[in-house]
């Protein structure tokens, strides 16, 4: 956290970036993405899908956000 406010003095469009994402996921994203997924799922055997697909898109996101600190460690 003390790393996002420094970034928020230095890189304030990300910053706002950051902040809007996490807004739009929780008050508008969220609930229609579960609403999606509930309709979908109507299977056991969906459902399994589906939550095998989540973890590897969290997976991937931690590698993503992972690379993007090891580039901003290497150029600040």
């Amino acid at each position: 956290l003390q790393g996002f406010l420094q970034s928020a003095t230095s890189a304030p469009r990300f910053a706002y970036y950051v902040r809007r994402h996490i807004e739009l996921d929780g008050d508008q994203h969220g609930p229609l993405a579960l609403r999606l997924v509930n309709s979908l799922c109507d299977t056991d055997e969906k459902t399994t899908a589906a939550i095998a697909a989540a973890r590897r898109a969290i997976e991937l996101r931690i590698q993503l956000w992972d690379g993007v600190l090891q580039q901003l460690d290497s150029t600040c």
